[in-house]
């Protein structure tokens, strides 16, 4: 069988990091609440085809067109 790893990253853009940093922290608060618990929707779902769920990676690096 084959496995698979997925990578979920937050924020996409410096526009997207701006506006998250402009938010009120209740908000920023809420947001990461509903986040979480849409991630642990998502993971019980799935649990039948996830073998390993993991853990965070910890600081990591962008790879795009324009380099890392």
């Amino acid at each position: 069988m084959k496995n698979f790893l997925a990578i979920f990253v937050g924020l996409h853009s410096s526009a997207k990091k701006q506006a998250w940093e402009a938010m009120d922290e209740n908000v920023q608060n809420e947001r990461k609440k509903a986040g979480m618990v849409a991630w642990g929707k998502w993971m019980q779902d799935h649990a039948e085809h996830i073998v390993d769920p993991g853990a965070p990676l910890g600081k990591t690096k962008r790879v795009d067109d324009n380099g890392i």
